[in-house]
């Protein structure tokens, strides 16, 4: 082999380096190399983890093939064999105990989905800069000390992103319609107070936060599109002061469904133009036994809670649905800037529900399948000068006194 002009095939398969020394030898002598590392990162199909000593077994892995999984009732004390980890073929679900900070400053890529749970009273952080896209879903919740969420370069999510939620674990038997009551346990992350994915471009299904109590500020600056619906349900709820939420860059979403957002004084989705509608989702009674991680569940989520609040029925795809009729269900009183300019079509119904605002202007909106103004007291102006079209849909504001 000319020099630098050939590559030479190891059989090592073990983790971590070794030294080779080659030697060639001929009539007129021997000659030999000076020593070659070769670093080995043998390529890793699916990993379990449930001890410190796991851990070590892969430390320096880079790539792994298949899954890695921190199994139940894992227990670790470190993090730092796998500093070096940049992509995960598969699943990630973490649901260990013992780590403050679960950070692996160079995972960027996860294939399937990214999940952390497990209920730790340990961790309180999270920190995954490096990561740039995920497959699947992205899910954390049921960590009851975790404040802080950094995804500092996330821009694609291929499913769901959920933070902070409720276990529909039995949909639609998890409801109690007697008593309004939900049966599932929450999966909820109480003490939230930071949650940042400034790169966040796409989410290819859902983006809810539900009851993030303590987060007062939920900014997602690039974010674009979601492709099934945004739920927002009792962010900022239990927090000292107001909460913003703000979606500046999202132009296009199945469904918007905010409510139980006590403390919301500002929701921006200025940028907003378009609701879709799925006829066949709507039509959820043909759905077979729904598996509450249907990827389209929370665009119905309010056929259960439909009956607890006066003047609000169930969601379809492509409402907009804000709500705030004074039962804890639906609660966003404090909301006092409502930024729609851009929304252009609505695909649903846009449903505007006991709303402190005197005024609502849509300078853009040109269609809407129907318009709900129910109990918005002291609403006096609705105006919607570039509406044409209402489709099979209805402009109702009876219920609303003071609208001339």
């Amino acid at each position: 082999i000319a020099a630098g002009a050939g590559t030479i095939k190891h059989k090592e398969s073990a983790v971590g380096k070794h030294t080779y020394t080659l030697s060639c030898t001929a009539s007129q002598g021997a000659i030999q190399s000076a020593p070659v590392v070769v670093d080995v990162a043998a390529e890793l199909q699916d990993v379990h983890i449930k001890t410190d000593a796991d851990l070590e077994a892969v430390a320096g892995v880079v790539d792994i093939a298949g899954s890695l999984t921190f199994d139940a009732g894992c227990s670790i004390t470190s993090l730092d064999p796998l500093k070096d980890l940049a992509s995960v073929g598969n699943d990630l679900d973490y649901q260990c105990a013992g780590v403050a900070s679960l950070t692996l400053p160079a995972l960027a890529h996860v294939g399937g989905s990214l999940v952390v749970h497990g209920n730790d009273p340990t961790l309180t952080d999270v920190h995954l800069d490096a990561l740039v896209d995920v497959g699947a879903d992205v899910r954390l919740e049921d960590e009851p000390k975790l404040t802080t969420i950094t995804l500092a370069n996330l821009a694609t999510v291929g499913q769901d992103l959920v933070v902070s939620t409720y276990d529909y674990t039995s949909y639609p038997d998890a409801f109690d319609f007697d008593t309004c009551e939900l049966l599932a346990n929450p999966l909820t992350l109480p003490f939230l107070s930071d949650f940042e994915a400034p790169e966040l471009t796409t989410i290819g299904r859902e983006l809810v936060f539900e009851d993030a109590g303590e987060l007062t500020n939920l900014t997602l600056p690039k974010l674009a599109s979601t492709g099934a619906s945004l739920i927002l349900a009792g962010v900022g709820s239990q927090a000292n002061e107001a909460t913003t939420i703000a979606l500046p860059s999202l132009t296009q979403t199945g469904t918007v469904f905010v409510v139980q957002n006590q403390k919301l004084a500002t929701l921006d989705l200025s940028a907003l133009q378009t609701t879709k509608a799925d006829a066949a989702v709507d039509d959820y009674e043909a759905f077979p036994a729904v598996d509450p991680r249907d990827p389209l569940f929370h665009v119905y989520v309010t056929v259960i809670f439909g009956p607890c609040g006066p003047g609000v029925g169930a969601v379809h795809t492509g409402d907009i649905q804000i709500c705030a009729n004074g039962a804890d269900q639906f609660d966003n009183s404090s909301l006092t800037t409502l930024k729609l300019d851009g929304l252009d079509t609505v695909g649903g119904t846009l449903v505007l529900t006991d709303l402190p605002q005197s005024s609502f202007d849509f300078p853009a909106l040109e269609s809407a399948f129907g318009i709900a103004l129910v109990d918005d007291a002291a609403l006096t102006s609705f105006t919607a000068p570039a509406l044409t079209q209402l489709g099979d849909g209805f402009l109702d504001g009876s219920a609303t006194p003071l609208l001339t």
